[in-house]
């Protein structure tokens, strides 16, 4: 029933209740719907299953043949992203979600779907509904794949707000000891510089949020790392 509605309100509602309906369903650890043959795994693919779908018919909407303007499509798809993204936050409250099934599955599968699709909502939206939901130590273990997928997302993505906020989740999380983390991090940055042809504002904003997260958390080297932002 659910794949036979293909008109994109409707099927986002629908499949916008069976998420909600089947949330205290879905096998889990410590649920009673947890067994030897169903486990958190199938509740993962089954919720990522239905965020791609609601992602495309979420795209959908804006070229659907109607009277309504650009302004009035748009309007209507910001209206409905909380609906895409009850999918993600529903994923980041599974308590059988380890780093290890969120850096193999989840985080793969999400990033796979917007970078696809190439739409500047979904892009800034989703990624940082990802930011925000998932918790910093899952960050901290996936960084590389994360910021190599934030580098591929639409370049009209308004990048300082997603990069900045990243930034203040990991230095909640970041030791003096995962003293390499500031250099990765400093490499993508200026690479999404240069591929999102950031202007000089968005440049400054990103590279205050740099050095306030340098010089927190890598005490050895923050003269060093001072100097590399500045030197940038």
């Amino acid at each position: 029933m659910v794949k036979g509605v293909q008109q994109p309100i409707r099927g986002l509602f629908l499949r916008f209740y069976l998420l909600k309906t089947m949330k205290d369903l879905l096998p889990d650890k410590g649920s009673e719907y947890e067994d030897d043959e169903n486990d958190v795994t199938d509740s993962i693919d089954f919720i990522l299953k239905n965020f791609k779908e609601m992602n495309r018919l979420w795209i959908r909407l804006q070229y659907m043949s109607s009277q309504k303007d650009d302004y009035k499509k748009e309007e209507e798809r910001e209206e409905l992203k909380t609906t895409v993204g009850e999918n993600i936050y529903r994923l980041s409250s599974l308590n059988g979600l380890t780093v290890d099934l969120y850096k193999t599955k989840v985080l793969p599968h999400i990033l796979d779907t917007l970078i696809v699709c190439e739409d500047v909502m979904s892009h800034q939206f989703l990624i940082e509904c990802l930011i925000n939901s998932f918790p910093d130590e899952f960050h901290l273990e996936t960084l590389q794949p994360l910021l190599e997928g934030i580098s591929k997302l639409h370049k009209d993505v308004d990048i300082k707000t997603t990069i900045i906020t990243l930034l203040d989740r990991l230095t909640e999380v970041v030791t003096d000891k995962e003293s390499n983390i500031f250099k990765m991090v400093q490499k993508y940055i200026d690479e999404i510089f240069i591929r999102f042809n950031c202007k000089m504002e968005s440049k400054l904003v990103i590279q205050v949020s740099l050095l306030s997260f340098c010089i927190a958390k890598d005490q050895a080297k923050v003269t060093e790392n001072i100097n590399s932002v500045l030197e940038s």
